[in-house]
């Protein structure tokens, strides 16, 4: 599958609801620092969307809160392989 722009991903209807997708694009940055910094988000990483904050992709091991993103594609995540 082909990235696609970010409008086109899917939401869940709630907290935690949306399902994991590969988000790449735009810029990140850590919701616990003091001055929120924009940083490039020159990688892809799995993500979710959350209606209150934004694109979740990871927790910062620094401030125990959410690193934020404002992606610009998406793609589904591959299926899980079938156990033998």
């Amino acid at each position: 599958m082909e990235w696609q722009p970010i409008e086109t991903a899917p939401h869940g209807k709630g907290i935690n609801t949306g399902p994991a997708v590969l988000v790449g694009g735009g810029v990140f940055w850590d919701e616990g620092e003091t001055y929120q910094t924009n940083y490039a988000f020159d990688r892809s990483a799995i993500g979710f969307h959350d209606p209150l904050k934004g694109w979740i992709i990871g927790n910062s091991e620094t401030h125990g809160d959410s690193i934020v993103a404002e992606p610009t594609h998406w793609m589904p995540l591959p299926t899980q392989p079938e156990e033998k």
